[in-house]
């Protein structure tokens, strides 16, 4: 295996060595890469931050973002970035009440497509074009949703739709453009377990630190007129763990026409995309060879998979990560398993808030 750098109009030059590479490819979120290389003056011109690297046996590929040159007891080259779905986060999702309301009805996946379309394939201001195409492949939720979604970055955004509806997204690069896929996760039926040989270590880390069941939504104005509605469970006393979100830049009530229905809808909504990322972590990985397992053929991010642990603890989870970490001459896979959010718990957390 060996590297290819592009820039956007084609490839410009290759690796065919290096001291160390970590290729980490996400289900629901941005990959990331981190190269190692010994220092030459070709190498230094050629790992420049914007360039694209690209894995000659995958489709996926990466955007150099960061590049750092050491010169210690040797000359090294280190350089780091994330998938070329991260090109995403060079555009925003603007309301404009003409063209891009930020109110919008769909599948998780044809919202997706909606910001996609208004922000990056087809913006009203031109100059806001990225080489850019979607592809949603069959299988996807098909429950229709009314969503609002306003002033953050566009994939941040895309990632947050690709969560709460419980299915993958994924970029690929050719010849200077990208596709953005959504996939539908698939269960396999290998299981991971280290009695049966298929991983060699593991670990499972389990945390509440950013853990709420409540969101407390602050929008505009100052107390006591300020708008303030809350999102959450029915969980009581010690069981009840609430966040303050402020999103009084983000969410503005002109966007909504002066609404204030449709605006405290808007602010639920984003109380409910916290309580996603505020919930109890709990997280298996485990490492291995694939020396029993065939990577990408058996099993591949995206994948749910029977997990069996030395712990006590069996379940079926999202293999929600995969690091390919190359070093003298092998390649040893990390393998991050998550619990799964489906679009039943992003109903039900919608559908429970209030205005305070």
């Amino acid at each position: 295996m060996h590297l290819h750098v592009h820039d956007w109009t084609g490839r410009v030059g290759q690796i065919t060595s290096f001291e160390s590479f970590t290729w980490t490819r996400r289900a629901q979120d941005f990959g990331e890469f981190i190269l190692t290389v010994n220092y030459t003056d070709a190498l230094a011109a050629l790992l420049q931050p914007g360039r694209v690297i690209e894995k000659s046996d995958d489709d996926d590929a990466a955007i150099i973002e960061d590049v750092r040159l050491v010169d210690g007891e040797e000359q090294k080259i280190h350089c780091s970035g994330r998938s070329v779905l991260s090109l995403l986060e060079r555009r925003v999702v603007i309301v404009n009440p003409g063209y891009a309301p930020p109110t919008m009805t769909g599948t998780n996946a044809e919202i997706i497509g909606i910001m996609l379309q208004r922000h990056a394939i087809a913006p009203y201001d031109p100059e806001r074009v990225l080489p850019v195409s979607y592809d949603p492949l069959p299988g996807l939720p098909s429950e229709v949703l009314q969503r609002s979604v306003s002033w953050r970055r566009l994939g941040t955004a895309c990632i947050k739709k690709a969560r709460a509806g419980g299915f993958g997204i994924r970029s690929l690069f050719n010849d200077g453009h990208m596709t953005v896929q959504a996939y539908p996760i698939e269960k396999i039926l290998p299981v991971f377990s280290k009695s049966r040989g298929t991983v060699d270590s593991q670990e499972r880390f389990l945390s509440m630190r950013e853990f709420a069941t409540h969101m407390i939504v602050g929008g505009e104005g100052d107390y006591p007129n300020r708008t303030v509605v809350q999102v959450g469970g029915s969980e009581t006393g010690l069981d009840r763990f609430e966040k303050f979100l402020d999103t009084s830049s983000e969410v503005r009530s002109e966007d909504f026409g002066g609404d204030q229905t449709d605006y405290e809808d808007a602010l639920a909504q984003a109380g409910f995309d916290g309580l996603l990322e505020a919930t109890a972590y709990d997280e298996f990985t485990a490492t291995t060879t694939a020396e029993k397992l065939v990577y990408k053929q058996d099993f591949d991010v995206g994948n749910v998979a029977t997990v069996q642990t030395e712990f006590g603890f069996d379940a079926d989870l999202l293999i929600s990560e995969i690091s390919e970490v190359y070093e003298d001459g092998i390649m040893r896979l990390g393998i991050t398993f998550a619990q799964m959010i489906t679009e039943e718990d992003e109903e039900d957390a919608a559908n429970d808030s209030i205005p305070i």
